[in-house]
């Protein structure tokens, strides 16, 4: 097979500084049978382009600028183009209505992340 999502069906990416809360997802997704792809940054080029245009992938606040309105505009420019969930961080003061994508305030629970993909 030439194409690495046809290796692997359906993929999951859990993009986030947080090594906790990656494991926690990977075991959780895992368990559904999803294959899953664990890292600390979307934007990490080991991730490759075919991944980027068929994963769905989970991506920590944290890891993208503060205003809401720029999210997608920055996640589409790095090749995302799969469902895209935003894990909220504790503390944030976000409003989850300034972005069209969908956004889950922290504290979340991890099976309600893995109903969302």
């Amino acid at each position: 097979m030439t194409d690495l999502t046809s290796a692997l069906g359906r993929a999951v990416v859990v993009a986030s500084p947080d090594a906790r809360l990656r494991t926690r997802c990977v075991a959780q997704l895992a368990q559904r049978g999803e294959t899953v792809v664990s890292a600390a940054d979307f934007k990490t080029p080991a991730i490759g382009d075919a991944l980027r245009r068929t994963a769905s992938i989970a991506i920590a606040e944290s890891l993208l600028p503060a205003d809401p309105s720029q999210w997608s505009e920055i996640i589409e420019d790095h090749g995302w183009c799969g469902r895209v969930l935003i894990l909220g961080t504790a503390g944030s003061t976000v409003d989850p209505t300034a972005t069209e994508l969908p956004y889950l305030p922290a504290p979340f629970d991890i099976a309600r992340l893995v109903a969302l993909l």
